[in-house]
């Protein structure tokens, strides 16, 4: 069925998240954009642990997130473990496993480049790119960043239930939400949605008020 922030009804929910502070309150679509502004805005600060969150965080479906994990952390788990071996240092970027499982997921460059991995290109073929990995670079924190990589939850938008009245700037068309809906599990909420009976219920509900 359709996710939280994908019904009508859904859409007059509010999220927030603990990382963006406890004022902020948006609905869900509009949340996960800020989740995702806000992992830009630490990109600077903490290339390495913003990157592998943006991953997990703005990439789907899960499948395709696991692929590129695995393949990001082979890239680096490779060096660590072979340090001496050139031809692990390098990434091509037309590389077929590279073009299909890491270029299209978010974050993935964003990843190599807080790994050390510094793009270069041909002087006389510039069509010709690849990512490197420099002899001075660090290899100890590879195993870090694989780990975190490994570790890392998405950031998702959380239903905000201490809201007991939604939409407050529509007062003509305030919506009060029965005590019980505050203990339901997300998996509750999702079946609550559903259904037309319910639609038509809510509706009814908003006419009446």
């Amino acid at each position: 069925g359709p996710g939280i922030g994908a019904t009508s009804w859904g859409q007059r929910l509010m999220f927030g998240h603990p990382l963006l502070g406890p004022e902020l309150r948006l609905p869900y679509e509009e949340m996960r954009a800020r989740i995702r502004q806000f992992l830009y805005e630490q990109m600077a600060e903490e290339p390495g642990l913003t990157s592998c969150l943006l991953i997990h965080t703005c990439n789907g479906p899960q499948s395709k997130v696991d692929a590129g994990v695995e393949t990001l952390c082979k890239y680096l788990n490779n060096i660590a473990d072979h340090p001496s071996e050139e031809k692990y240092r390098r990434i091509r970027l037309n590389n077929r496993i590279f073009q299909e499982r890491v270029l299209p997921l978010e974050g993935a460059l964003e990843f190599l480049q807080a790994a050390g991995f510094v793009r270069q290109h041909d002087e006389e073929c510039p069509a010709e790119e690849w990512l490197e990995f420099p002899p001075e670079s660090d290899i100890e924190q590879l195993h870090v960043l694989t780990d975190a990589l490994r570790c890392a939850k998405p950031l998702v938008p959380v239903l905000d239930r201490s809201l007991r009245v939604l939409l407050p700037h529509e007062a003509a068309q305030q919506l009060v939400l029965p005590d019980s809906f505050f203990n339901l599990s997300p998996d509750e909420l999702l079946r609550e949605q559903g259904g037309p009976a319910r639609e038509v219920e809510l509706q009814t509900t908003l006419r009446t008020r």
